[in-house]
């Protein structure tokens, strides 16, 4: 932020509003405040993005057919624009579902349960779980993209960003990262498994964000 300042130059990229910021309110940043905005943007901006890429990638080394539709989809496209433009790339409609994996005192659950949340309880929501619940997602264990598309029976159950006013205020940003990442790495390789690639997935019981315990290997192949 130092340097930009004394350079004068802007460009339009997050050091510039973090300057807008503070020069709007100058004790904005006071403390660990200006690291943690970096801390945030690094996690939520790139490790879920990667993690997410990565997990793709595996399940479509375990599933070539699914494989093989989404890399027919992504070189229709190309062939169709010659590159990637992101006014267009929600066409891709397969690709989006490989991707996807009131101001009151109280909230009444009526008539569901009797009892009402008083105003400024904090609510935890077992976001796993819900994904995980044969009564929403049946087949659970099967890689599945089309129970993804546009009739998915109920979108309040996907709660990968939220729901509401609260929900993630990046949700286009990266859902464009991880398309654009897919198309790059499909549209010239196949992917396929080899003995370094683990047979299941073991969660990371400790991590911040769903990750792999194990390194998820895949070999790419030119194609």
């Amino acid at each position: 932020m130092s340097e930009r300042q004394k350079s004068g130059s802007n460009q339009g990229d997050l050091i510039d509003a973090l300057i807008a910021m503070n020069k709007e309110d100058p004790d904005l940043f006071h403390g660990d405040t200006l690291v943690a905005q970096a801390g945030i943007f690094l996690i939520v901006g790139f490790e879920t993005s990667a993690s997410v890429t990565s997990f793709a990638l595996y399940v479509l080394a375990k599933n070539p057919k699914v494989q093989g539709k989404i890399r027919a989809e992504i070189r229709d496209y190309i062939s169709k624009y010659g590159a990637v433009q992101y006014e267009t790339i929600n066409e891709m409609e397969y690709l989006n579902m490989v991707v996807k994996a009131n101001e009151e005192d109280s909230y009444s659950l009526e008539s569901y349960q009797e009892f009402k949340l008083p105003k400024g309880m904090p609510v935890y929501i077992p976001v796993v779980a819900t994904h995980r619940d044969p009564k929403y997602i049946p087949n659970r264990e099967e890689f599945i993209p089309e129970r993804f598309n546009r009739d998915f029976v109920d979108q309040s159950v996907y709660l990968a960003f939220g729901l509401g006013p609260r929900n993630c205020v990046g949700i286009r940003f990266a859902y464009f990262q991880v398309k654009l990442a897919m198309i790059t790495i499909l549209q010239n390789y196949k992917i396929k498994m080899f003995e370094r690639t683990p047979k299941i997935i073991r969660r990371h019981k400790k991590s911040l964000v769903t990750r792999s315990e194990d390194p998820l290997y895949v070999n790419l192949m030119r194609e």
